[in-house]
């Protein structure tokens, strides 16, 4: 007889995992013993092998796959180290598990449309959408069919359904609900990973380009939060239209959602949805400088070892907006317990992107801070006229004209210390922009595209340093910003070069990206021969650019190990925890 442990590694612990260990508890052909210690859940029984082969296919069964799950694996060991006491967790009700997903979900199942199917594993019953009938879901499809649109309330939440994309100028990215996942791959670029998430328990939002070939109806070749059906009545809908024909509906909803982004080769949080619930706990962090902290409106609160959240004002933010690029580096090495020769990457469209390193002494500096870019369009052309640059622009402008007007008639809303600003410039002059585009998806167009070249080679687009003195910053205190002029009028070079080939344009979307992270790389490799650097921090909503994040794993991660975030968001929870830890004075009431 032999004994096995069964393990699962996982950087969050995962409630439906702890849920189906201690249903194990109830297996009747072995002894189970079960347990959660160092990040990891394990069952371990001992057994004959073919005993052992049959629980091993039943967990496989069971254990399905978590996006927080980093390991998994099965060992002979020579003793138990886990018991026979349920883990403590908090009770999840899912709308649907394995078990039950075929019989109600399948249009070849007898039971297809029951949406009140009891399930003994899940209990997906309980769930509000099992109180959406079979006849109701039936209307919903009519209704699209007809109207091309309609709405369901669920839980005490609204998703309103569409045939065609919707027709507001909403600022914020599509979102994409599959119901033909065998034709996902036909009209969005979806690699292995993006398919293993989008189908895990979580059902994360996962950001994908659509591809032009989309048969559907035309679709734009952009970025889009791609999810799979996150519930029973929207299975069952799902699948009557995939019978239609139908590949993908869009959709918004006031539910809360989980966006991931995949960096450093795992998945991370993008940040904390402001229609969901605060984030669990955070234990680990021992010694803080402060005792609370908030940032964006999310509070952090340290008691025992164990951090707390707390959504608050966002008047009440202890922390300015140039420091969070510290705190990123701060939740770094709280996760990672790698305090010293660190350096973080933090590109974010509410903060400004830094590159900032640990001395020896803990002390911070700071390589670069990106400075506000011009509000218009105007601005951005007076400023490279000013540069020397006229003979120049009137032949650009005599070439492209319409690219011209995008640029010139442009206004570029938000904070404008980022990359989102820069990228929104670039389509404008690389004739990927419109009208009615916001800056975000002007953006995402030039991220989509980059993400469609599939060379090694592109253009080297140039990015200096502006050594002008900022006006927000101290006097005392000099701090270089990135010449993102020099890199517009590089991509607009490139351009002519290439006499406006629009084959040409994914070419030079994915040169941006490169050339960032080789001279990202060159920067980094100068901080080590001055401090030393152990690890890179990769961190901030901007890193959610899967094509920048794979550069820089291949241009930064082939010297320094790289780190993200997976307990903590890349952009929001990691910044309050890493604010308990900034060495700064507070005002009154904190």
């Amino acid at each position: 007889m032999k004994l096995l442990r069964f393990s699962f590694a996982c950087s969050r612990k995962v409630a439906v995992y702890a849920q189906m260990c201690n249903r194990y508890l109830d297996y009747a052909p072995l002894w189970i013993t079960i347990g959660w210690c160092n990040g990891c859940f394990f069952l371990e029984a001992k057994g004959e092998q073919g005993e052992l082969e049959t629980l091993a296919a039943a967990i496989g069964k069971d254990f399905l796959y978590s996006i927080w799950m980093t390991d998994a694996r099965i060992e002979a060991v020579d003793s138990r180290i886990g018991g026979r006491i349920p883990l403590k967790t908090r009770t999840v009700i899912g709308p649907f598990c394995q078990h039950c997903h075929p019989l109600f979900a399948d249009n070849q199942s007898p039971q297809f449309g029951q949406t009140d199917l009891a399930c003994p594993v899940c209990h997906g019953e309980q769930h509000p959408s099992a109180a959406i009938s079979f006849a109701d879901i039936q209307g919903f499809a009519q209704q699209l069919r007809e109207q091309g649109e309609v709405t369901l309330a669920v839980g005490g939440h609204r998703t309103t359904l569409r045939m065609l994309p919707f027709t507001d100028a909403a600022p914020q990215r599509a979102h994409v609900l599959v119901c033909n996942p065998n034709r996902l791959a036909a009209n969005f670029s979806a690699e292995h990973h993006h398919v293993m998430a989008l189908s895990s328990v979580e059902k994360p939002v996962v950001t994908l380009f659509a591809k032009p070939s989309s048969l559907q109806h035309p679709i734009t070749q952009t970025l889009y939060g791609v999810r799979f059906a996150w519930h029973r009545a929207l299975s069952v809908l799902a699948e009557i239209l995939r019978q239609q024909g139908v590949d993908y509906l869009f959709y918004r909803t006031d539910a809360p959602q989980l966006s991931v982004a995949w960096v450093a080769n795992q998945w991370s949080e993008c940040d904390v949805d402001a229609a969901g619930s605060v984030p669990a706990p955070f234990a680990g962090l021992k010694a803080p400088l402060h005792d609370s902290a908030t940032v964006r409106g999310l509070q952090a609160d340290w008691h025992k070892n164990i951090v707390t959240f707390a959504l608050s004002a966002p008047s009440r933010d202890t922390s300015d907006r140039t420091t969070h690029a510290l705190c990123a580096l701060h939740a770094g090495s709280i996760e990672s317990d790698v305090w010293r020769h660190q350096a973080v990457i933090y590109f974010s469209n509410q903060s400004p992107g830094q590159l900032v390193v640990l001395d020896p002494r803990l002390n911070p500096e700071v390589f670069f801070r990106l400075r506000p870019l011009p509000q218009t369009g105007q601005q951005w052309w007076q400023a490279l006229e000013t540069q020397g640059r006229h003979d120049f622009l009137s032949r650009f402008s005599a070439r492209f004209p319409d690219d011209t007007a995008q640029l010139v008639g442009m206004h570029f809303t938000g904070p404008r210390d980022n990359l989102t600003t820069l990228f929104a410039a670039c389509a404008c002059v690389m004739g990927l922009a419109t009208t009615e585009q916001s800056v975000q998806q002007l953006a995402d167009r030039v991220i989509a595209a980059a993400m469609s070249f599939h060379g090694k080679n592109a253009h080297r687009i140039d990015i200096g340093f502006d050594e002008s003195l900022d006006d927000n910053q101290e006097s005392n205190v000099s701090i270089s910003g990135l010449d993102f002029y020099q890199t517009l009028a590089s991509v607009m070079a490139f351009r002519l070069a290439t006499d406006g080939d629009d084959a040409s344009v994914p070419k030079l979307a994915f040169g941006i990206m490169d050339s960032l992270a080789d001279h990202l790389a060159t920067w980094i490799e100068h901080l080590d021969g001055k401090h030393g650097i152990e690890q890179v921090v990769l961190a901030g909503n901007e890193m959610t650019n899967e094509c920048l994040a794979q550069r820089l794993a291949v241009r930064v991660g082939k010297n320094f190990p790289l780190f993200a975030n997976r307990r903590l968001a890349l952009d929001s929870s990691n910044l309050s925890v890493g604010a308990l830890l900034l060495k700064q004075r507070r005002g009154r009431g904190w």
